[in-house]
């Protein structure tokens, strides 16, 4: 393996097949999501692919992309991790990485919550984004890419259940939950 300066972010995006395989693998994710809010009856899309060059808060037509839109207007941000829990009382962390700080500042249209898949259990845990204030800036290794991320954690005190949050949407009514 070569040497790496772990504090420079890789460009690991110009690894075309890798690149490649994680966009799959994150929409993997959002469709299961999306399968379990349809049988509720509720009308979802799930955002379509988009062409883009590097990182998506470099790009502005890729900045505001929302995995998930629930009718009513709720945007879903989904995660998948290759972690295996339950919920919030086995997961294997103090808070739940959810993504580069930068993408979350380049944002203008925000999601209701941000929903983390275990892709081993299948489990979710929400985090609604009206916790923001809550969540912390750190620095995360990704283990499937080998680079530390500048990122934003939540505490596991700001998640919700997924109950929760599928009461929110069936209401209608607020964006906030």
């Amino acid at each position: 393996m070569s040497q790496h300066d772990f504090n420079k972010p890789v460009e690991w995006y110009k690894d075309e097949a890798g690149f490649a395989e994680e966009l799959a693998r994150g929409r993997k994710t959002q469709i299961r999501i999306a399968m379990r809010l349809i049988p509720l009856g509720l009308w979802v899309r799930v955002e379509p692919f988009k062409e883009r060059k590097g990182l998506a808060s470099q790009d502005p037509k890729c900045q505001d992309d929302q995995d998930v839109e629930v009718e009513g207007g709720h945007m879903l941000e989904v995660k998948g991790r290759a972690l295996k829990f339950e919920g919030a009382g086995d997961y294997p962390y103090p808070t739940v990485f959810l993504g580069r700080e930068s993408r979350w500042n380049a944002r203008k249209k925000l999601p209701c919550a941000v929903v983390i898949v275990s892709e081993i259990t299948d489990a979710t845990l929400v985090i609604p984004y009206d916790t923001r204030p809550q969540w912390e800036k750190n620095e995360t290794f990704d283990r499937r890419r080998q680079f530390i991320e500048h990122g934003l954690g939540a505490p596991l005190s700001c998640v919700v259940s997924w109950e929760r949050l599928v009461e929110h949407l069936t209401k209608r009514k607020h964006k906030n939950l």
